[in-house]
């Protein structure tokens, strides 16, 4: 994911900061959308001073579950915007 973050980065001119923290790094293969949300319920932690607008880069988007979690994190610790990019949708 970093890798694709930082050559994004370069695309539009925005730079790259490691500001989520995964907490569970169990596998999502197979799971149901239920069981996919309850999995990544609180699952991850803001580990550094959040900006109000935020690019948030995920590699696979099969059913929104971790994208949800993860911009709901970033709003709790003070995000305004986020705009979500994805390379590929199962």
């Amino acid at each position: 994911m970093a890798l694709i973050a930082k050559a994004t980065s370069k695309l539009i001119g925005i730079p790259t900061k490691r500001t989520l923290e995964s907490l569970s790094k169990s596998s999502k293969r197979g799971m149901t959308l239920k069981q996919r949300r309850d999995s990544v319920k609180d699952s991850f932690s803001a580990i550094s001073r959040v900006y109000k607008n935020i690019v948030l880069i995920d590699d696979v988007f099969t059913t929104g579950s971790t994208i949800r979690e993860c911009a709901r994190t970033l709003k709790d610790a003070g995000a305004s915007s986020i705009t979500v990019y994805c390379i590929a949708r199962a």
